[in-house]
């Protein structure tokens, strides 16, 4: 069962949050172009941008900005979205996201933003409750854990992996790793992927890594 302790107060002190249908501008699946789809028993968009900046505060805009997207795509049929990619303004992605996880972990940032999706725009109207939070709340408690799915490898999804790929000044499968927050494994495998469909030359193993 999902824990939504926590989650109708909002993102932790001294951080503001704010999410967008979509992903964001240079990437796949831009803002507003994306379809809702079932979750649970209501609506979510299939794209979703998590974005997380430090509070301003009462003395306004911190001279120490920087924001963070998180880009999130909802697993068919499981009722729970995954993490693809991660990117940061201003500042080491890393040590960023280091910084935001002390605060909530990340799955917790994740239920946050399905709370905030079905309370929010197209899927309000689709929440049939009396009370909309505690109907989006009861959507959420009633999602069961399912057993983890393998992404869905599409050929947007490898050409993608491919301009990562060849974008690398060096160690080009390590940067697929970081690019899209997996383990090295299927960060291998996605490049075997893409190579087979064309997008790559043939391996150069000097410069794989």
């Amino acid at each position: 069962m999902t824990n939504t302790d926590g989650l109708v107060s909002g993102p932790p002190t001294g951080l503001a949050a704010g999410v967008i249908r979509g992903w964001g501008y240079g990437t796949l699946n831009g803002y507003g172009d994306v379809e809702d789809v079932p979750f649970g028993r209501g609506f979510i968009p299939e794209f979703f941008t998590v974005q997380i900046e430090p509070d301003e505060g009462p003395n306004g805009v911190d001279d120490d900005y920087w924001s963070l997207d998180l880009y999130f795509q909802v697993e068919p049929g499981a009722d729970t979205s995954e993490l693809r990619i991660a990117r940061c303004n201003q500042r080491d992605l890393s040590s960023t996201l280091d910084l935001v996880r002390e605060k909530w972990a990340l799955t917790i940032w994740r239920n946050w933003a399905h709370l905030t999706l079905l309370l929010g725009g197209e899927a309000r109207a689709r929440v049939s409750s009396s009370g909309e939070k505690d109907a989006a709340l009861d959507i959420l408690s009633t999602t069961r854990p399912r057993k983890r799915k393998r992404t869905s490898i599409t050929e947007a999804h490898l050409e993608a992996v491919a301009q990562v790929y060849l974008a690398a000044p060096q160690k080009p499968t390590l940067a697929v790793e970081r690019h899209f927050i997996t383990n090295h494994s299927t960060a291998a495998r996605w490049v075997g992927l893409a190579r087979k469909a064309g997008l790559l030359p043939p391996v150069d193993r000097r410069s794989e890594g």
